[in-house]
């Protein structure tokens, strides 16, 4: 059970505020446990996003557990029995007052709910999926493939049918949200002139534009399940292309779409700018920046306090002139000549800068595939290795085993051309892609991956 977050300093403050949010006050629900263990500890733990938290730990009396609150979120909570063995069962919290019965034998199959519409719903629905779903499977046994394919298909309308249902007669229910959530969007009618070729992708786009149409974006009840981050993972990593315009693209979209909600907004906001300001894909540092001038930087969120901001815009200053896309800053620096060396010079398609240190025991290893590319790639490009060493005896030393290649060397050693700041120098060795007009095409990689990008 998780119970810490990814950037914890964000996401405590999205824990830690009420922005219009939907709570119940003074609930109270009774759980009894038919087999529970007097003493027995258990626990009540809440969903924010796919991650869980414990709300609080109570102790089994007489089969009987009894949990209070004078202020609850609406959502979807678990009853916890063993962390370890990850025993619970779901419940909705949207009324004040209910009792779940069951066993502890048969946690799920003998669960019984009183007084709670809500909670009735849901596990009929689960019940009803289950009952179909064996159904099925029995029916199909030893059929042929036609057969099959007509059972699935009959057993898929009777479950479209029974969510409808309760969808209809329940709309503004937790439940009726989080079972229609569940139902993938349908695409929109293709032309019938159009190729095969173009209803497929007529299909993807209209399936994609139509990805949050059965989502509730109103109200903040389903920032407390599994469901809203799902779908925003989903969105981002799989139905849009992975490149950072394109997802920056769709992050606004999704934020916009957020936006008729305060508290749907900064879940969302925080969420993705949590996933790429931890993302390790080369090049998505800039959607992080993005996010942060777009949305943080600029004032438009209003739950992070100065601390907070400070550390973003010096994580977006230390990022801003070296992310994919921009164009490099220029480095002028001495060769073994002692000739200046200017990186602007450079005509090749691609240049390959290396940023490296003396004693690096890494820097040899990446001069050594280094070399094996340079030996073996027919590509136009230019390497240019940057040393930043005060001693320039260290840079004669280091760069003595390859001076002889068709390389540019140079050392840095007055500093001139602010390489950690314009460049974001953490560590050593660190390699760099610019195109012919000296735009940043990647970065971060490795010697051997520069055989995929320099063509």
């Amino acid at each position: 059970m998780q119970r810490k977050a990814v950037v914890l300093g964000i996401l405590i403050l999205l824990m830690g505020q009420n922005v219009n949010a939907q709570y119940l006050k003074n609930v109270e629900y009774t759980f009894n446990v038919f087999g529970l263990t007097d003493g027995e500890k258990v626990s009540i733990a809440y969903y924010l996003g796919d991650k869980t938290y414990i709300k609080e730990e109570l102790t089994a009396n007489d089969n009987r557990v009894t949990f209070k609150s004078d202020s609850l979120h609406v959502g979807l909570y678990l009853f916890i029995f063993s962390e370890d063995d990850n025993e619970f069962f779901q419940f909705i919290v949207n009324e004040p007052k209910f009792t779940i019965n069951t066993t502890y034998e048969n946690k799920q199959s003998d669960l019984v709910v009183y007084g709670s519409p809500e909670n009735k719903m849901f596990y009929e629905y689960i019940n009803f999926i289950k009952e179909k779903s064996n159904e099925v499977n029995q029916e199909v046994l030893g059929k042929p493939e036609a057969e099959i394919i007509k059972i699935k298909k009959i057993a898929d309308e009777e479950v479209k049918v029974y969510q409808q249902r309760v969808i209809s007669n329940s709309r503004n229910s937790m439940a009726a949200k989080l079972i229609n959530a569940a139902i993938d969007p349908l695409p929109d009618e293709p032309s019938k002139v159009m190729t095969e070729a173009e209803r497929r992708s007529f299909n993807f786009y209209s399936y994609r534009n139509n990805f949050f149409d059965n989502i509730d974006l109103s109200t903040g009840h389903l920032t407390h399940s599994p469901i809203l981050v799902n779908k925003i993972s989903t969105y981002l990593d799989q139905l849009t292309v992975q490149q950072p315009d394109s997802i920056i693209a769709a992050v606004d979209h999704l934020l916009k779409l957020s936006s008729q909600n305060e508290e749907v907004f900064k879940y969302a906001t925080i969420q993705i700018f949590n996933k790429y300001a931890v993302s390790k894909v080369v090049c998505f540092d800039a959607i992080y920046v993005y996010i942060a001038n777009k949305y943080y930087l600029s004032g438009r969120v209003n739950w992070v306090d100065e601390e907070t901001l400070k550390r973003i815009s010096t994580n977006v200053d230390a990022l801003k002139n070296n992310i994919c896309g921009v164009k490099s800053t220029n480095i002028e620096a001495l060769d073994s000549k002692g000739e200046v060396k200017s990186l602007n010079d450079i005509t090749a398609n691609f240049t390959i800068l290396v940023f490296l240190q003396k004693g690096c025991s890494e820097c040899e290893a990446t001069l050594k595939d280094l070399v094996e590319f340079d030996d073996n790639s027919e590509a136009d490009y230019q390497i240019m290795t940057i040393y930043n060493e005060p001693d320039e005896d260290d840079f004669l030393g280091a760069i003595k085993s390859y001076e002889s290649r068709n390389w540019i060397n140079v050392n840095d050693e007055t500093g001139n051309s602010k390489l950690n700041v314009n460049f974001n120098i953490k560590t050593y060795p660190l390699i760099y892609v610019l195109d012919k007009d000296k735009i940043i095409v990647s970065k971060k990689i490795s010697a051997e991956q520069l055989i995929k990008v320099v063509k």
